[in-house]
């Protein structure tokens, strides 16, 4: 992270959930960020589910607890990425993995030409838009070998989120997490120092 951590009081943590694994036709099928301030969450928070256009994998979508119908009235990921972005911009951001970072800027580069206007162009790069900050990586940096949630919740005695909960339970478990990791992260960059 390149900001002092005393300052960042609130900050988001964001969580995609995506279909498929190969990252040419994968897709992200809900989206969900939740603003935390002195590691609570605020209330305030982000959601929504995204059409993605296709047939996807039925049991890829069923493991995720839905289904190709219930995604068919949804918005398309463009619908809903000004918003998106509207909420991250300028502010520190929490994501669980850099799979989830890469998913959301794949779905991004495909919607780049309607941000032009809002100042985009080019490659599209969450660092671009806000304080990213990815807990996997920063985990293993530290010599973390199983940076998955399972791995995290038996380091840190968190509870794992529950399926059901989707992309706002995820967010809550990396905000958690965070507060969790924190300590520790900053007693690896003084050693570090």
């Amino acid at each position: 992270m390149s900001h002092d951590h005393d300052e960042m009081n609130t900050y988001l943590s964001l969580e995609a959930v995506v279909v498929g694994d190969d990252p040419a036709t994968s897709r992200v099928i809900e989206i969900g960020c939740v603003e935390m301030h002195d590691d609570h969450p605020t209330g305030r928070s982000f959601h929504s589910y995204a059409n993605p256009g296709r047939d996807l994998d039925i049991a890829a979508l069923q493991a995720k607890g839905l289904s190709t119908e219930a995604l068919a009235d949804k918005p398309r990921f463009g619908d809903i990425a000004y918003g998106l972005i509207c909420v991250i911009r300028d502010r520190p951001l929490l994501v669980l993995d850099a799979e989830r970072v890469a998913a959301i800027e794949r779905e991004m580069a495909t919607v780049v030409e309607q941000l032009k206007p809002a100042g985009w162009s080019g490659e599209y790069k969450l660092d671009q838009v806000c304080d990213l900050s990815v807990l996997s990586t920063i985990g293993q940096a530290m010599g973390q070998e199983d940076t998955s949630i399972d791995g995290f919740s038996k380091r840190y005695v968190l509870a794992a989120p529950q399926r059901a909960g989707g992309s706002l339970a995820v967010a809550r478990f990396a905000g958690n997490l965070w507060q969790s990791l924190r300590d520790d992260y900053e007693k690896w960059q003084t050693q570090r120092s």
